[in-house]
């Protein structure tokens, strides 16, 4: 699940590759790489695979992707950035946006990927792979009862 994999993160990668050279991995940390990932304190995550840098703590809360404040790829003016787009396309509805139905909250996890220090995770061939249940919460129909209707029926 993924309260799981939020709790494992930090054995998930273990292994990986990603952490070589980065957080005292077997080469040591790389010294030109710019603040904050040169700050040890702050330091020592998965390498976010769309920014090829180490995920941090962000200095100030995310919004958005809130989530992810204390282990993010992501500065706050992107998380406002995946705020507007989020919120333009549930604007589309009559009620999307002030109602809370769960595909919402789902759809939120899909656009908030982007902060997920373990992004590398959904990354295929440089295409987004997310599972079933994800994929099949955010289905077009399932934002009927908002309003939010695909073209075709507009």
């Amino acid at each position: 699940t993924a309260e799981n994999v939020y709790k494992n993160r930090d054995t998930l990668f273990a292994d990986s590759p990603h952490r070589n050279n980065i957080c005292g991995g077997p080469s040591g940390g790389d010294e030109s790489l710019d603040e904050p990932w040169t700050d040890p304190e702050i330091q020592c995550g998965p390498i976010c695979a769309l920014s090829g840098r180490p995920s941090f703590k962000s200095i100030a809360m995310l919004d958005m992707c809130y989530r992810y404040t204390d282990n993010t790829c992501c500065y706050p003016i992107q998380d406002a950035e995946i705020a507007d787009y989020y919120f333009s396309l549930l604007e589309a509805g009559d009620r999307c946006k002030d109602e809370l139905i769960f595909p919402k909250l789902r759809l939120r996890d899909a656009f908030c990927l982007g902060c997920d220090p373990l992004q590398g995770k959904f990354l295929v061939e440089g295409k987004i792979s997310v599972c079933s249940s994800l994929g099949n919460d955010i289905l077009p129909w399932k934002f009927d009862e908002c309003g939010l209707m695909m073209v075709a029926e507009r």
